[in-house]
């Protein structure tokens, strides 16, 4: 809105040399500014939860993410539950997924890995070597239909593939570290 629409003549003042005023004024817009964000509060909610897509869309708990079954809140993001698929034709979550839809996305769990299972194995390069960024990590992993989640240390630069989801194996669990991410494919 233009100074002119809510101050009619006055706006001028607002430009003018007079500091004082231009204060007055500068004052009176954000009073005003105040006010029309704090009405349009309850419609930012509204589209923030009904207009916007679930998947990644901000939350604090579990409650805000129940656009789908098997959806939660991890660590601040509406995710599907570890272990599922995220379909994007079907805009849920899904617990098998053919090798043929695996596309070669992911939704990213920071901060944890699965525990010492025994499916784990490092992802070397052309040349030998470990894959030591992320980028070629989840390029390695795409170009690899048996290779369900990734995941990757930060500190370490370590690359692994894990041929199976954490609901495929009873014994697989989940473990919080800050050095590693876990990037589950997604579904067609």
């Amino acid at each position: 809105m233009e100074c002119a629409a809510i101050f009619g003549d006055q706006a001028e003042c607002l430009a003018g040399s007079d500091t004082s005023l231009r204060d007055y004024y500068a004052d009176c817009l954000t009073s005003v500014c105040d006010d029309v964000i704090s009405a349009l509060e309850p419609m930012d909610k509204y589209i923030r939860e009904h207009c916007v897509p679930w998947l990644e869309r901000s939350c604090d708990s579990d409650a805000n993410c129940t656009d789908s079954i098997q959806a939660e809140c991890f660590k601040g993001k509406c995710l599907c539950t570890l272990g599922y698929y995220y379909s994007n034709g079907q805009d849920v979550c899904v617990d098998n997924c053919p090798e043929s839809d695996q596309q070669a996305e992911f939704l990213t769990y920071p901060g944890i890995y699965l525990n010492d299972h025994g499916y784990s194995e490092n992802i070397f390069g052309d040349d030998g070597q470990h894959v030591d960024n992320l980028v070629d990590c989840l390029a390695a992993c795409a170009a690899d239909a048996r290779c369900i989640v990734a995941e990757f240390a930060i500190m370490v630069k370590k690359c692994a593939r894990i041929p199976v989801s954490s609901l495929a194996d009873p014994n697989i669990y989940i473990i919080q570290h800050l050095n590693y991410s876990l990037y589950q494919r997604r579904c067609k």
